[in-house]
């Protein structure tokens, strides 16, 4: 299982290279696709780094690559509820409702 860290200052202008990891991560070419995104890092976020997680597991979703979380920070959680996307993002349950 590949594992992908977001920065603690997660936005615009930090995001480049999460792109270039994530794009990687479409293209893997193993049996059982698995991937964690680890959010517990996460101090700050914008609305363009939370479009492009959203885009990603969209896409990630589409080609049956499997996300799942590793303790997203309350930081990333809110941006993500701000924007309407709890449900759109492969957030554990407990994650969705707090």
């Amino acid at each position: 299982m590949k594992k992908i860290t977001c920065n603690e200052v997660f936005d615009i202008s930090t995001i480049g290279q999460l792109h270039k990891q994530l794009r990687k991560a479409l293209a893997t070419k193993a049996k059982k696709k698995c991937l964690t995104l680890d959010g517990s890092q996460v101090e700050r976020t914008d609305a363009a780094a939370v479009q492009l997680l959203y885009a990603f597991i969209r896409e990630a979703t589409s080609r049956d690559i499997e996300i799942t979380w590793h303790e997203p920070s309350e930081s990333l959680l809110s941006s993500i509820r701000l924007m309407g996307l709890e449900s759109s993002m492969s957030l554990p349950i407990n994650e969705i409702s707090t």
